[in-house]
This record gives C-alpha cells, structure tokens and sequence, in this order.
C-alpha cells in the first residue's frame, strides 16, 4: 500500500447535463478561490488596507518607492491538484504612462516550512492600464506543480516594483481557477 496521498477531481453529471458539486466548489472543479483584504488571515502586506470607491469593499493601497520592491500582497490557496490554473488579479494604478515594470506577480508552489518552488513570473507596465486610477482586471495561467504533500498549496505574490515616477497601486482581490487550456502562458486583460 503506497503513503502517497493523491488530490483527485471528479464531475459528476446527470442525463440532463446538471453538473454536482460539493458545497463550497466552484467552477471548474476547484475551489474558485478569492483571495482579499477582508480576510486578512490569508493576506501579507506592506500596504494599508482602505476601503476604496469602485472596488468589491476593502484593498490594499502601496505608495511606489523609486528604489525598494513592496509586497502588494502575498495569499495561499490550499486544496488544489495539480494542473493548470487561471490566476485574475483586480489592479488600479495612479500611473498609466510609463512603460517600465510597475507590478510583479510570482506563483509558487509552497509547503510551510519548506524552500518555495517558483513557478511563474509575470509583469505588468503601467502602460498596460487602459485609464488611471481605474481598475481592470489582469489574467494569466500557471502550472501549479510539485511533489504531493498534504499540505501543498499555491503561493501568489504581488509586487510592486520601483518606479522613478511616485505611483499609487491598488489590490481589490486575485482568484485562482481552474484553466480552460487555450489560454495557456498568455497575459490576458480584462475590462
């Protein structure tokens, strides 16, 4: 008998095409997780948690700093098997112009205690936000993988890079999902 604990999914669907989920399950399989300031047990933060205009309640709030990396946000998402995952993150900035580097977003694969396992990196300039202080919405998909553990679980985080312009970025919430396949190491953004 192997001491190997294996995370398995399963779908179950009647002749109508109902589809059967434990409560508590979303889309996909998975626990369509959000991820945001309210619960502030799964966040770490260098930022300041406010309520803001336009956001689904609380965010955190980073002043940029021409010189030293903040961490927006750091979460941990448990009870996932391994595969393929849409990773959205809800984002404003004060700073639309500049074409350098303003947000970093690291996946990892992490058992407390143990070496995180990097397993993707993603960058977003702040060019890319369509208006100022409006938020919109960035997608990508990791592969969350690693050795079985009964605690494994997938680590995101969110960075704000230095900038000589003072920029203010704001964290509404990121949710991690299931991927649907065709969207695989693209940056999608949403409106």
């Amino acid at each position: 008998m192997s001491s190997k604990r294996e995370i398995r999914t399963i779908r179950i669907e009647d002749w109508e095409g109902n589809v059967y989920r434990p409560e508590g399950v979303g889309s996909g399989g998975t626990s369509g997780t959000i991820v945001s300031p309210s619960q502030n047990d799964k966040i770490e933060t260098d930022g300041t948690i406010i309520t803001d205009d336009g956001s689904s309640g609380s965010v955190i709030m980073v002043q940029t700093d021409p010189t030293t990396e903040k961490n927006i946000a750091t979460g941990y998402v448990s009870d996932l098997v391994f595969g393929d995952y849409s990773v959205a993150v809800r984002l404003k900035s004060s700073n639309n112009t500049a074409t350098s580097n303003i947000v970093r977003i690291r996946t990892y694969y992490s058992v407390e205690g143990q070496t995180d396992v990097l397993l993707s990196t993603t960058y977003i300039t702040a060019n890319k936000f369509k208006a100022a202080n409006t938020y919109q919405t960035f997608v990508f998909i990791t592969t969350f993988k690693g050795v079985v553990d009964a605690n494994q679980r997938l680590k995101i985080e969110v960075t704000s890079l230095p900038i000589t312009t003072s920029s203010t970025i704001c964290l509404d919430y990121f949710t991690v999902d299931m991927a649907a396949g065709s969207m695989l190491n693209t940056v999608t953004t949403l409106s």
